[in-house]
């Protein structure tokens, strides 16, 4: 076989733990309802479960990052997948909320220990030029995991029950870590490695780069518009006119399939043409998705709407994410990455916890509304001070 080809069934095994680390994390979100009837809470409440669980896989994130540099890649995502099949495991036989959010919040830490080591070995198993295309790919698993946990997680609690969907989802993840156990191990990095202290230190030391900050900021406003839009569309879904099924709520969010898409070809873009420009799009897609999902109330209308706004989502944050990169050293890409992802789900937390209550108080135009402004907060913290490279990375790939 040869290496182009070894090298494509390579990436695999990562994308598939990215995806189904990411696809656990948005589970709950089709099935608040259920849930809520099962433990006797309002269906907005439940939407805490989803903020812890996004919340702890930022700060695993952050903090398993630096050892990214000092450990075996694909034991530690091994190690982290067996722990995430146990978690979604206790979080469906659960018999108290309290308990159910203990596993949510474990499930989260644990998904941050599968993708934290996923993203450099991406990196570093890409053929020399690619790393802007492999980059996307990892953020095509991200989307793709997203799509996965709310459709699947939808159709199979339609059928089953939603304790029999969650505890179903830990078969695919202990095969996952049986494939992990197998997969290529990397050799160390060359050079002398620092202490971890001091890796922890230079990791924040990203965050007195201004340009790097403003990328994060970027990060953290996407997605709070993002997922707390997201979050709160099944709120929007399962009330009048709509009154969907958690099973067609489910199917609907196949829609998203077209960031899944576009995710690696934005990464690539951005390397080809410079970042600003495909933000600059990327923006203009989502609150383009917004304006439809408001002004339209049917179900192909907020299809198409979720369709624009994951694909307009998923130019965005490669493009962002490949900025960063270009201002780095290849040892702090760990560092970057986790630091990156901390701010995008961080950002993602927030937004599915107050677009809620801007839900009860304001409905769904206040969510759009809310929505939107933070969009375009990513247009300018995202697009102002990139400088297009267009001749550099076109030769590059």
């Amino acid at each position: 076989m040869s290496t182009d080809s070894n090298t494509k069934w390579q990436v695999v095994t990562p994308f598939t733990a990215i995806l189904l680390a990411l696809g656990s994390i948005i589970m709950v979100q089709p099935i608040f309802q259920q849930i809520g009837a099962d433990f006797g809470i309002p269906i907005t409440d439940v939407r805490v479960s989803f903020s812890y669980c996004s919340l702890t896989y930022a700060v695993a994130f952050f903090l398993l990052g630096p050892l990214t540099d000092r450990v075996n890649l694909t034991r530690m995502a091994m190690f982290s997948a067996l722990g995430l099949a146990g978690s979604v495991a206790l979080c469906g036989a659960a018999p108290s909320f309290l308990l159910f959010n203990v596993g949510m919040g474990l499930m989260g830490a644990f998904a941050g220990g599968m993708v934290s080591p996923m993203f450099p070995y991406m990196a570093r198993i890409a053929p020399p030029g690619k790393a802007g295309a492999y980059l996307g790919l990892c953020l095509s698993a991200t989307v793709t995991g997203l799509i996965v946990g709310r459709t699947v997680l939808g159709i199979l609690t339609g059928m089953f029950g939603w304790r029999a969907a969650m505890m179903g989802y830990s078969v695919p993840v202990i095969l996952l870590a049986a494939a992990l156990f197998r997969a290529r191990a990397l050799p160390a990095l060359p050079g002398q490695k620092p202490s971890l202290g001091a890796q922890y230190g230079r990791s924040l030391k990203l965050l007195t780069m201004p340009h790097i900050v403003r990328r994060y900021v970027a990060g953290f406003l996407l997605f709070f518009a993002y997922l707390g839009a997201l979050t709160t569309l099944t709120f929007y879904l399962v009330a009048p006119p709509f009154g969907l099924t958690v099973g067609q709520i489910g199917w609907l969010s196949l829609a998203g399939l077209g960031g899944a898409v576009i995710a690696p070809k934005a990464g690539a873009l951005a390397q080809a043409y410079g970042a600003s420009r495909v933000v600059r799009t990327g923006v203009v897609l989502v609150l383009a998705s917004f304006g439809i999902m408001l002004l339209f109330q049917n179900v192909v209308a907020v299809m198409l709407g979720v369709l624009v706004l994951y694909t307009g989502v998923y130019a965005c944050q490669p493009a962002v994410f490949y900025d960063v990169t270009t201002a780095i050293q290849p040892q702090q890409m760990g560092a970057a990455s986790s630091l990156y992802l901390l701010s995008c789900l961080s950002g993602g937390s927030l937004g599915s916890y107050a677009l809620g209550s801007v839900w009860q108080r304001w409905g769904w135009k206040g969510v759009m509304a809310a929505a939107g402004a933070a969009t375009l907060g990513t247009l300018v913290l995202g697009a102002v001070g990139s400088s297009p490279r267009p001749s550099l990375a076109r030769t590059a790939t």
